[in-house]
């Protein structure tokens, strides 16, 4: 009796690894899945609970030291300057990604006919807040960082409430679904793993700048590594997806895109900066899908799940080509428009040059040209 108990706890805590990890932000490695099979075939209970704790500690890390790359690239001053000054970003990112997506999952459910199984799923990424990796894209995109980290840990606690309430408006009203539960846990780990490493990568970028530079490239390549096998395992692991019906495929695969362009065209009617305009986009378009796999979990059966979670599937996919699509538009595009920062201005200004004059003296050579004057008049 025990044996069976113990073999149900295992079963279940690999199968809750299993989705966890099947998204675009958390994915499992092939050498993963051959582990598991051999180590199945033998049944070596405590090794197999073993390995799937092990694996997701293991990525769990390597997305807290994305996190922690990130944060040595800012300062305290630039997180001070988001809270004082960019809260217009800080509301329009938050406004668009709770306002504006649920509806564009909405409004693609009734204009395709999506049948409620597939619509829960959609919704539920639509509904969710940002996470570490929209913080990655926004580094990779040139855009603001830390603007990227706070608006992230803004929604993720706006969440809290906004997560029932849009279940409460979308699914149960409007879709007359219920029994949905909000996995308060995973919102609070999601913070948590948001916010610990970007606080130590800032420390440690006001403590020693040479260590920050090491530590911000390390989380790079960390990052791409992780865009790089998250790309393999998505088109390895979900060829069924390629079944589904065009409404499905459209809407998921869209939502991202749209979402990001409507986050643009928001922070442009406001007139923000190009670097708010890039951040606010990444960061309206991009969601936690992690936490929305956990809530299906939590919530349906699991003869279910696998319907459920087919739009969240596909979201996660097409976050591969999207965000490739977005990164390079938005660096190699984009970016080179931005405006001089004036006080980048000022210290190119007041840069000395290589022979020692400095390029405001260079900036006005008439001066040079009347005291050459001067002197020739003076020698005559």
């Amino acid at each position: 009796m025990h044996s069976v108990v113990l073999n149900e706890k295992i079963a279940s805590l690999d199968n809750c690894v299993l989705y966890l990890l099947r998204q675009a932000s958390i994915h499992k490695s092939a050498c993963f899945v051959h582990s598991y099979c051999l180590f199945s075939y033998f049944e070596p209970e405590l090794l197999i609970c073993s390995l799937s704790v092990a694996v997701s500690i293991q990525l769990t890390l390597m997305l807290a030291f994305i996190g922690l790359g990130l944060g040595a690239t800012i300062e305290f001053k630039d997180v001070i300057r988001c809270i004082k000054d960019k809260r217009l970003a800080v509301f329009t990112g938050a406004a668009t990604q709770f306002g504006l997506m649920p509806l564009i999952a909405y409004i693609f459910i009734k204009i395709f006919s999506i049948r409620s199984e597939n619509a829960i799923g959609l919704i539920l990424v639509a509904c969710a807040p940002g996470g570490v990796t929209s913080n990655l894209l926004t580094y990779y995109s040139l855009g603001d960082v830390a603007l990227s980290i706070t608006m992230s840990a803004v929604s993720t606690l706006l969440s809290f409430g906004f997560l029932p309430f849009l279940v409460f408006i979308y699914l149960e009203n409007a879709l007359d679904i219920t029994g949905i539960k909000i996995p308060y846990d995973s919102i609070a780990l999601s913070l948590l793993t948001l916010i610990a490493p970007a606080a130590l990568g800032v420390c440690i970028r006001s403590r020693t700048e040479k260590y920050a530079l090491y530590v911000e490239k390390m989380g790079s390549i960390v990052g791409l590594v992780f865009l790089a096998a998250a790309f393999i395992h998505a088109l390895v692991t979900n060829i069924h997806l390629f079944r589904q019906t065009f409404g499905i495929w459209f809407s998921s695969m869209t939502l991202q895109i749209i979402g990001s362009f409507f986050g643009y065209l928001c922070a442009w009617s406001l007139k923000l900066t190009n670097k708010d305009k890039r951040t606010i986009a990444i960061e309206a378009g991009l969601q936690n899908v992690t936490l929305i796999i956990a809530m299906i979990q939590l919530s349906f059966p699991k003869d279910e799940r696998e319907t459920i979670l087919v739009c969240v599937y596909i979201y996660s996919l097409a976050f591969i080509w999207n965000s490739l699509f977005i990164v390079l538009l938005f660096r190699f595009y984009l970016s080179p428009r931005d405006p001089e920062a004036p006080l980048e201005a000022d210290n190119v200004k007041n840069k000395p040059s290589q022979d020692g004059i400095h390029l405001e003296a260079k900036a006005n050579p008439t001066s040079e040209v009347t005291k050459g004057n001067n002197h020739s008049t003076h020698y005559s």
